[in-house]
């Protein structure tokens, strides 16, 4: 049984209902996703792999695109693809990686968040990082949902990312391009991360 830092609570999946009825969910198909997936993920949940796909920290230097065809997303998924099997390799644990959903769905970029979120919130026990999530806004919602569920954050090399390594992290992406796509997530996040630390 896997207990997160500071907390005494094991992994315990939502019922499903909870996850899918939620109001805001919208056209997206989550039932059928999460019924799918439940099929074979292990009982202890898995290992979920939040990766920046259109984002990350080369994306962050260059010029605000809301494209879902971003230029960075073939190198972002060959990274994600690598280090959710290494991950797999080393550890022998199911990882889930949001790139294995098509790019060419008719989906936007909310949407993909959206539903990694329900995966995230239903499967994962566990969240690893890869490099440059925090200038991802998907990944900045990952963060803060895994912290708010009281999972593990752990980096790409498998080492715990506390409240104290993510403000560090969010700030100094900030500070690095304030001007940048993703600069307002960075910003409320900060804020919220602040506020709980204070609380």
């Amino acid at each position: 049984m896997l207990f997160t830092e500071g907390s005494s609570r094991p992994f315990s999946a939502p019922p499903l209902t909870s996850i899918v009825d939620l109001p805001g969910h919208s056209h997206l198909p989550l039932r059928p996703i999460l019924d799918a997936i439940t099929g074979v993920v292990p009982p202890d949940g898995l290992t979920y792999l939040a990766t920046p796909i259109n984002g990350g920290s080369e994306a962050s230097r260059s010029s605000p695109s809301s494209s879902t065809a971003s230029p960075f997303v073939e190198a972002n998924v060959a990274r994600a693809r690598q280090l959710a099997a290494r991950i797999r390799s080393e550890s022998g644990e199911y990882v889930f990686d949001s790139t294995c959903f098509s790019v060419h769905l008719d989906w936007t970029q909310d949407d993909y968040i959206e539903v990694c979120l329900a995966i995230l919130r239903a499967f994962a026990r566990r969240v690893v990082f890869a490099d440059g999530w925090e200038y991802s806004r998907g990944c900045i919602s990952e963060y803060l949902l895994a912290l708010s569920l009281s999972r593990p954050c752990l980096t790409a090399s498998l080492e715990p990312i506390t409240y104290h390594d993510g403000i560090a992290a969010l700030g100094t992406a900030l500070e690095s391009n304030p001007g940048s796509a993703v600069a307002h997530v960075q910003r409320a996040a900060l804020a919220q991360l602040e506020t709980d630390l204070a609380s």
